[in-house]
């Protein structure tokens, strides 16, 4: 009996110094991911916090370049062939082996009508399997890219979809519940134990990762906490180690605080003034072709708008003047882009005297509520700008499902957005964003104002089917220049964003700013 005593006890000290040993990390966000489904909903919130579990088969290293991730290598066997050869001893987090058929299932539910993942296979015509290792991606025309513009499509398990009754995407969105909203079984360093949007998400460490580890966690545990304040309140009080999103004002207190530290990074997305086209006439100045057309108002309002100013005084400085739609981290970006036409209030009144709108000109701005940081002392700003040169800017913030929908069916006449490049690579601003839109194709989803140039174009199909990366990165400098000259939209600023965490914490930051759990680092 005293045996079996001293044996339960010794389990029970084990147990309590394994537990005791965990290396924990918890983090918060503004917002919590909706659904751990890699084809649902594709967020940039949900595609942050699922690349930690599920995988892709190519991945980002530290310096934001391309290498292998379930593939092992790759090659181009004819114009619109690829070869990809899959990495072998390779376990799904409940055991199936990884095989050439989870790709190829992959591709066809991604593929389906209801995915939201179709701008991660936007150039892929099929998948087809060559032996259990290797896989032949054929394109819809030849795609110089590809490899870059997949990295968002992530693998899943046949079989456990199969199990699971979640095949088709379109039955999964038919039932907030569907298995796959709340599970998941991915090949990557963090498994997904629970998933509560509303209020805790866990991972666990994946012991049984093909790759090494160059972080130390055991467990991570995401909690949403919409509001700022509360967010800096539990990492002061040490309740939480790491937040994203840190509001500008709170940078100077976390600086001087010397359990805490603050890891920046360039955001890789480009704040914009954005303009319509498509309109005849505005609502705001009825039977008056739209002034937004004529090249001489557009002058005028980029040498309205202080860009500078914005930087300075909203952001403190935060933050990046830019004058083109790409960051400098995206292939195809050229310094040569970069030149602005200096702040010129006296100029633009001039330009619109020229062009027949002297204290004349009416707009409406829009912006999404909750979307954007300091979006609305940005949209008072610049309307304080305009009415300096006689322009009158009525500003209005709008929830973003009403802005998303607007936008998409080209009804702001202006906006604050944001855009980011779906790959690292500009011909995705320039099929996405710069491209006139066609309703028979994907060309120019991203293009709210509906701006349209024949050249860049023609400029466009010709980048994604052009492999001599010369000739290509030459073609992509005289689209950008053009939109730029055209002024397509008025580029502002790229956001400095803050990972503010303890000191125990070290972690690698990457431009569109993704949280890799795999390089991250808690000191215990």
């Amino acid at each position: 009996m005293k045996r079996l005593f001293f044996v339960l006890m010794l389990i029970s000290v084990q147990f309590t110094q394994a537990h005791a040993s965990e290396n924990i990390l918890r983090y918060a966000t503004e917002a919590g991911p909706t659904t751990a489904d890699p084809y649902i909903h594709f967020f940039v919130t949900n595609v942050n916090f699922r690349h930690n579990f599920y995988e892709s088969l190519v991945r980002r290293n530290k310096s934001y370049d391309i290498e292998p991730s379930l593939a092992t290598k790759w090659e181009t066997i004819e114009p619109t062939r690829w070869r990809f050869h899959l990495r072998k001893g390779v376990t799904f987090h409940e055991g199936e082996p990884f095989t050439a058929d989870d790709v190829v299932f992959s591709f066809q539910r991604a593929s389906q009508k209801l995915s939201g993942a179709h701008t991660a296979i936007i150039s892929i015509k099929d998948v087809v399997k060559v032996d259990n290792h290797t896989v032949d991606i054929h394109t819809k025309s030849p795609t110089a890219t590809l490899p870059d513009e997949m990295l968002l499509w992530q693998i899943m398990s046949k079989k456990w979809c199969e199990t699971h009754n979640s095949v088709n995407v379109d039955e999964a969105n038919s039932n907030g519940s569907f298995y796959t909203n709340r599970h998941a079984n991915g090949t990557g360093p963090f498994k997904l134990i629970k998933f509560d949007p509303d209020n805790k998400s866990v991972l666990i460490k994946n012991n049984a990762w093909w790759d090494t580890p160059l972080h130390n966690l055991d467990k991570v545990i995401l909690t949403p906490l919409n509001n700022a304040g509360t967010r800096v309140m539990a990492l002061a009080s040490g309740e939480i180690d790491l937040i994203s999103e840190l509001p500008l004002q709170d940078v100077e207190n976390i600086t001087k605080n010397k359990q805490l530290r603050l890891t920046k990074y360039a955001n890789a997305a480009v704040m914009y003034f954005g303009l319509n086209f498509k309109k005849d006439t505005l609502e705001e100045m009825p039977g008056i072709p739209n002034p937004i057309r004529n090249k001489l108002v557009r002058q005028a309002l980029i040498k309205a708008i202080d860009a500078d100013a914005l930087i300075k005084v909203i952001f403190r400085g935060h933050a990046s003047k830019i004058s083109t739609v790409i960051a400098p981290c995206v292939n195809g970006y050229s310094t040569e882009l970069e030149t602005r036409p200096p702040y010129d209030p006296e100029g633009a009144r001039q330009l619109l005297k020229q062009a027949g709108f002297e204290n004349k000109l009416k707009l409406d701005c829009r912006f999404p509520n909750s979307r954007y940081a300091n979006s609305t002392a940005v949209c008072s700003a610049i309307a304080a700008m305009l009415a300096k040169v006689g322009v009158k800017l009525n500003v209005t913030p709008i929830p973003m499902a009403v802005y998303a929908a607007q936008h998409n069916n080209h009804e702001l006449t202006t906006w604050l957005g944001g855009f980011v490049t779906a790959t690292n690579d500009a011909h995705s601003a320039l099929f996405s964003f710069l491209s006139t839109p066609h309703s028979s194709a994907s060309a120019g989803t991203l293009n709210g104002g509906w701006y349209s140039n024949p050249k860049i174009d023609a400029l466009t199909m010709k980048v994604g089917s052009e492999m001599n990366t010369t000739k290509r990165n030459q073609m992509i400098k005289e689209a950008l220049m053009i939109y730029k000259q055209e002024i397509g939209n008025i580029p502002l600023y790229r956001e400095h964003s803050f990972f503010a965490h303890k000191k125990s914490v070290s972690l690698t930051t990457r431009p569109e700013g993704f949280l890799s759990l795999r390089w991250i680092r808690k000191q215990s």
